[in-house]
């Protein structure tokens, strides 16, 4: 399936819930091209309900190739999202080079009242790990085994928000009490599944770190140990894009 991209403008209603304004419609992205984003672009974030925090161009998304490339031009910032990975902070001006199959970017508005979420889908672009490498990882040791069933279904019990797309701000832990009544075994239990699933990140190069902390998830991300499908796509989304 080719590249498409989604725009998500959402604003607080009058009971704190956040609601979409704009169409859910995917649009394909034509490789090579480059696609404006913001409240003056051809592509219109931010515009309807105007949020005056949007710049008139706040963002470029070129697909080249194996990759995008992403320019943050907004006035207020732009936080880049790479599926399963925490986000990160991109240097308005300057030009970052991202090999990943979901990307999606933050653009920062009236926060209180708006959100602005570009969303890029291109389910035949690898996860390629040094491009999400972080300071965490070290030499790759022996490979571990792929994840078990029951691993997975722990990881994704307690780091959902983690997984899930597009991405959830703020990103929350599920609690191992609250897991554990969700997959119906005991808090034991699901340390023991996701003790498993961190001593495979270990293997992988990770130093030790608690079984809440979802890095050992961002290393077994890049490293192909957990990989996106359609069915993890949030329900709206995903009926808009595969029907």
């Amino acid at each position: 399936m080719s590249a498409q991209m989604i725009v998500l403008d959402q604003v607080k209603n009058a009971r704190d819930y956040w609601e979409q304004v704009s169409p859910l419609r995917w649009e394909p992205v034509p490789v090579g091209t480059p696609m404006r984003f913001g409240r003056d672009s051809a592509v219109t974030i931010g515009a309807a309900p105007e949020d005056r925090r949007v710049s008139g161009r706040a963002v470029e998304v070129v697909l080249d190739g194996d990759r995008w490339r992403i320019t943050a031009t907004n006035r207020h910032g732009v936080d880049l999202y790479r599926w399963g990975q925490p986000p990160t902070a991109m240097i308005v001006g300057e030009t970052e080079s991202v090999v990943w199959p979901r990307v999606a970017l933050y653009v920062r508005g009236t926060e209180s009242t708006f959100r602005h979420w570009i969303v890029c889908d291109d389910p035949g672009m690898p996860i390629t790990a040094g491009s999400g490498r972080t300071t965490t990882d070290t030499e790759r040791g022996t490979v571990p085994p792929p994840l078990t069933g029951k691993e997975l279904q722990a990881v994704w019990a307690v780091f959902e928000d983690t997984l899930a797309w597009p991405p959830r701000n703020p990103i929350r832990t599920r609690t191992f009490r609250d897991a554990s009544a969700l997959l119906h075994i005991s808090e034991a239990g699901v340390r023991g599944r996701l003790d498993g699933v961190r001593g495979k990140a270990t293997a992988l190069g990770l130093p030790g770190t608690g079984l809440d902390d979802p890095t050992y998830v961002h290393t077994l991300v890049r490293h192909g140990f957990i990989t996106p499908d359609p069915s993890d796509m949030d329900k709206p989304l995903r009926t808009a894009r595969y029907g």
